[in-house]
């Protein structure tokens, strides 16, 4: 029985001394507020997380205060105030937490101003390329350079938004290894994921493809929309057919050739051709006139052929859409032959009117007016001397892109200057079996006598075709007048009197 008292008493004492000793050490217990790190909502939603990490630490009685020491409440008024009730480990550890948390969002910020500097910095620097192309037609450039900038600025806010979503992906991660765990490791894993997603650009690749899809903003805008709307359009579905055709080459080669691929001036620049083929097509199908509707086919045997002769009726668009077309396909220059000195001036004026740029001049002799110009209409006399005296006209040293075209036009007339430059081009082709691969010769007529193409038949190596499209039907109706015996001037007096707007009189 007095042990049984004992016994009692001892556990009394025992209980009473642990309720002082716990009482003693409740004095110690702190509550503090505390302002939550930048990302407040990433903290609230760690809150068991964060809870837990403190629980795991030693602290007096721990068993007796794991219901109710440490507490985490967070501010009804304010969501970034967080309390906490708790031993001094607890408050000490929570001020650490939020050390590396503050840390490691300073850190997360830091990388992404990082990359979206670095991305704006690529941006600039391609910008600053673009802009020192110096496009002939500025127009047509601005217009396409417009919808490019506008997607580069638009792909680099998505490279930007990306990386802080992969950043934001991997610092969920981050955020619990700094609450479980006080060794800073998430300095290497940002330095990791900056560097990994680095090596991954794409920027390059992606210029391409904006490249591309800038030119089908300007192809769409620019040439189908007016296509649409034009009278050409809706009467003439083989041109729209031919027009889409070299259009979708352009494509093409923009997208797949590697020539094109890249972000320098150079790459720029041949944009700068593209577009201005693109609009010599679109303004040569507005025409109208025969010769666009077999232009591919014309085209191919040009490129294929050293010597191309083309025999169509009068008005098809030999002298104008031709040459004009022949600067679409790249050619580096085209010389244009005329038997007479007018025509020199006035078909350079008419194709510059067609193609809305200066893509001609002319020469003649004592005169001449832009010689630089990618189509140059000249005399056959003038052709005649330059083939006779001008040992630098065409050599084995001439850097070309593609090759240079000469175009002996208006054959049926058979003068003595256009006879010599047949012959002439005939003696260079035999003489020098490289300038195949440097020139092409054009002989175009409305009626051409079969002794014109076999003059260059038997060159070794040099190919031929012939293209007779004397079928083809004009633009516009032709009227022939057979007055015999009549003075030239008073029938052309006449014919001037009967003559309505647009119509021509030929002699």
């Amino acid at each position: 029985m007095i042990n049984n008292l004992e016994e009692t008493q001892g556990k009394l004492n025992e209980k009473v001394q642990h309720e002082q000793l716990i009482n003693e050490t409740v004095k110690d217990v702190l509550i503090a507020e505390y302002t939550l790190p930048k990302s407040k909502q990433s903290i609230v939603f760690k809150h068991n997380l964060l809870l837990n990490a403190l629980k795991k630490l030693n602290y007096p009685h721990k068993t007796y205060f794991q219901d109710t020491i440490p507490m985490i409440n967070f501010d009804e008024k304010y969501e970034y105030k967080l309390v906490l009730k708790g031993f001094p480990i607890h408050h000490k550890e929570l001020k650490e937490t939020f050390a590396r948390l503050e840390e490691l969002f300073d850190r997360i910020q830091k990388a992404e101003e990082f990359f979206e500097q670095k991305t704006n910095r690529k941006r600039q620097l391609l910008i600053r390329v673009i802009e020192r192309v110096r496009p002939i037609n500025q127009i047509y450039w601005k217009r396409y350079c417009d919808y490019l900038l506008k997607l580069i600025s638009e792909k680099c806010n998505e490279y930007v938004e990306k990386f802080k979503a992969n950043m934001k992906k991997h610092s969920d991660k981050m955020i619990n290894d700094s609450i479980e765990n006080s060794s800073i490791k998430f300095r290497q894993e940002i330095g990791k994921v900056t560097n990994s997603y680095l090596e991954r650009d794409t920027f390059s690749h992606d210029i391409n493809l904006l490249k591309v899809t800038a030119l089908n903003a300007f192809i769409r805008d620019h040439v189908l929309l007016q296509q649409n709307s034009t009278k050409a359009a809706a009467s003439n579905k083989t041109s729209v057919s031919i027009l889409n055709q070299h259009i979708d080459r352009i494509r093409k080669l923009l997208s797949t050739k590697d020539v094109y691929q890249g972000c320098t001036l150079e790459h720029f620049q041949m944009i700068v051709s593209l577009l201005q083929s693109i609009m010599i097509y679109y303004n040569c199908f507005l025409l109208q006139l025969p010769l666009f509707n077999v232009s591919i086919d014309l085209l191919k045997k040009i490129e294929n052929n050293t010597v191309t002769t083309i025999e169509t009726a009068t008005g098809s668009g030999k002298s104008t859409l031709l040459p004009a077309l022949l600067i679409a396909e790249g050619y580096d220059k085209v010389i244009v032959t005329q038997p007479r000195r007018l025509p020199c001036s006035m078909i350079s004026q008419r194709v510059n009117s067609i193609v809305k740029e200066d893509l001609t001049g002319w020469a003649i002799s004592g005169a001449e007016k832009n010689v630089r110009a990618k189509i140059l209409y000249v005399t056959d006399g003038l052709l005649k001397e330059r083939l006779l005296n001008d040992e630098n006209l065409i050599t084995q040293n001439t850097k070309l892109n593609k090759s240079v075209i000469f175009f002996i036009d208006e054959v049926h007339e058979r003068s003595i200057n256009i006879d010599l430059c047949l012959a002439l081009f005939a003696r260079l082709l035999k003489l020098n079996p490289d300038f195949k691969t440097k020139m092409k010769l054009i002989i175009s007529s409305a009626t051409l006598d079969s002794s014109v193409p076999d003059l260059y038949r038997n060159i070794p190596g040099c190919s031929l075709s012939v293209f007779n499209l004397t079928s083809i039907s004009t633009r516009f109706p032709i009227s022939v007048n057979h007055v015999a015996g009549e003075n030239i001037l008073d029938l052309v007096q006449q014919l001037y009197s009967k003559r309505v707007r647009n119509e021509q009189i030929l002699c």
